[in-house]
């Protein structure tokens, strides 16, 4: 979700060869329809953290906490608007060997938007993965 005023913090996670990262992460995907003359569409997306497992590597991660969104990870910024970027991330960090860095941004007051939620696709959506 866009936000003023917040900060983006690095996080690295390091994790043995069989250990899962311990990352709960949810897809938030948002629609704002403006009404005027042109009934415009924004949409736009964040990876929340939702869950950080007991003594995981995320856990371990003094940086990382939940609520943070993800903005990048292994130093490139991450697109977040669709299912398919979602997806994307969760085969980055599925495949990520024994560590990696993380990007996320934290704080600041969300932007305010007018939101639209007709109940169907519309609105608000999250999906919840865990990532192994």
């Amino acid at each position: 979700m866009a936000s003023s005023g917040g900060v983006e913090v690095q996080a690295i996670l390091i994790r043995a060869p069989d250990e899962s990262w311990g990352l709960q992460l949810e897809f938030q995907l948002f629609r704002s329809k403006s009404r005027g003359k042109d009934d415009t569409e924004e949409q736009w997306g964040c990876f929340a953290v939702v869950d950080l497992r007991p003594n995981s590597p995320a856990f371990r991660a003094p940086q990382l906490q939940i609520g943070d969104f993800i903005v990048g990870v292994n130093g490139e910024r991450i697109a977040s608007a669709t299912r398919e970027d979602f997806a994307e991330l969760l085969s980055i960090l599925h495949s990520a060997g024994t560590v990696v860095l993380l990007t996320v941004a934290r704080g600041g007051k969300p932007l305010s938007m007018n939101l639209h939620f007709d109940g169907d696709d519309d609105g608000v959506r999250a999906i919840v993965e865990t990532c192994q």
